[in-house]
């Protein structure tokens, strides 16, 4: 086989799986450079615009910046696929605000040199260069005249994976598909043109076609990416397809060993702990007061509590603060799939749902071992029961302490309970992908829901 059917498009596959990290970088670049001129304008010669010997400040200003302005911009979703213009001023300027505070208590405590115009020129300069760096990046990554050309797909098969991959929106942003519903199809699209990603249905007929194996599998070494459908959309969507996985799948395509997943288990239990105490201070005056609030504004008692299945299908009580004007006992034992009636939640505890801090007494919930900050959204046991008989899989979820937050709440934070199927969806993928940056991912994104009040 000739060697011409190597991919030729790895630059764009490269910056296209890099693109975040590159906006990150050219927006403290920008920054870096608007803070330089704008100190020379205001200040130099009476302050210099590098000192002679680079101090500690100068590196953690700039180490710090860098971080706090990535930070920002992700919770403030100016990282994500296109949007109009008009629509990101909203965020660019809350993260410029944010940012603009940084910088001022940064000069404040650090004596780092930087006055009162550099900081006000910064604020309005910062928020020009946001919003017209994102027009540029927008054109660049996603334009129709962009230079990136998206990626070349071959996907191999017609079964309902592949239909569900070939109807997925994230799919098409990044993606030039090319589908073959048979092998002398496939062969022929393979010998005519390179592909830098081949979709394959490994239980599709055309897989049975011995020349259309050899060929993917010289492929394969020769620099495409050969992926099965079911991982490909679990990797596209970053949740698992519980209607369509095997069983087997689910044993034989798991993504950690078990020494690295004990360790990994561990360390998220030292850093609950460690949370916990750390809270605490700042928790637990507000917790009184919320309690004292819940207990003048309505009749009934200060804390909400509810049984859970936990860890192994365990159950444990859960604690929050009441939000409701009345606490009904059907509320703790019927089973519904309804939300309750708005009319029953009271203005301070629309305020409490909304920010979470009704969740606070679950740091007792969390330091008792019961949960964790991160982790699938317990359930109760008699809707367990009941979604254990219909739902396959549903008991896996069950692997992991249950947390305050987590992959399914962040990603779809207007989920109901009927909406389990969807939930599992992403408990799984946490669960089959548990990692550091992962546990970090999720808390950044519960930061943004909670700032943009998404959910109930």
């Amino acid at each position: 086989m000739s060697s011409s059917l190597e991919p030729n498009n790895l630059t764009g596959l490269f910056l296209l799986r890099a693109r975040k990290s590159i906006m990150a970088l050219g927006d403290f670049l920008l920054l870096a450079l608007l803070l330089l001129a704008l100190q020379f304008f205001f200040e130099y010669p009476q302050a210099p615009l590098l000192p002679e010997a680079v101090p500690a400040v100068y590196i953690l200003f700039l180490l710090s910046l860098s971080v706090f302005q990535a930070f920002l911009n992700y919770i403030f979703e100016l990282y994500g696929p296109p949007k109009r213009l008009r629509d990101l001023w909203p965020n660019i300027l809350a993260s410029n605000l944010a940012l603009f505070l940084w910088l001022s208590l940064f000069a404040y405590f650090t004596k780092f040199p930087l006055g009162r115009d550099v900081l006000i020129g910064a604020f309005l300069g910062q928020g020009l260069l946001l919003f017209f760096s994102r027009k540029l990046y927008f054109s660049f990554f996603w334009g129709k005249n962009s230079p990136i050309e998206k990626l070349s797909c071959l996907i191999i098969g017609q079964g309902e994976t592949i239909q569900r991959l070939r109807a997925e929106p994230l799919l098409l942003v990044d993606h030039e598909l090319f589908p073959a519903t048979s092998a002398q199809e496939a062969n022929k699209l393979l010998a005519e043109r390179s592909f830098e990603r081949i979709v394959i249905d490994p239980e599709a007929s055309e897989m049975q076609d011995p020349e259309l194996t050899r060929r993917l599998t010289y492929l394969c070494f020769h620099g495409s990416e050969v992926i099965e459908a079911l991982s490909f959309y679990e990797r596209l969507t970053r949740r698992v397809a519980i209607e369509l996985v095997p069983e087997s799948w689910l044993l034989f395509t798991r993504n950690s060993s078990q020494l690295n997943r004990q360790l990994l288990l561990r360390s998220k239990r030292l850093f609950d702990l460690g949370l916990c105490l750390l809270l605490a201070p700042f928790a637990l005056p507000l917790i009184a007061i919320g309690a004292i609030i819940a207990k003048l504004s309505s009749p009934g008692p200060a804390f909400f509590t509810q049984r859970r299945v936990g860890l192994a299908g365990g159950v444990f009580t859960i604690y929050k603060l009441r939000t409701m004007s009345e606490a009904s006992p059907e509320d703790k034992t019927s089973i519904t799939w309804e939300k309750p009636p708005q009319q029953r939640i009271n203005a301070i505890g629309k305020f409490l749902r909304s920010t979470r801090l009704d969740e606070l007494p679950q740091l007792l919930n969390i330091f008792q071992g019961e949960m964790s900050f991160i982790g699938p959204r317990p359930e109760r046991p008699e809707i367990v029961q009941e979604l254990q008989a219909s739902i396959p899989f549903y008991d896996l979820r069950h692997s992991l302490a249950p947390g305050v937050s987590g992959w399914a709440q962040v990603n779809e934070p207007f989920a109901s309970p009927a909406d389990s199927l969807g939930k599992l969806e992403r408990d799984l993928y946490y669960i089959r992908h548990l990692s550091v940056l992962l546990e970090l991912q999720i808390i950044l994104k519960t930061l943004r829901v909670i700032l943009f009040r998404r959910g109930h």
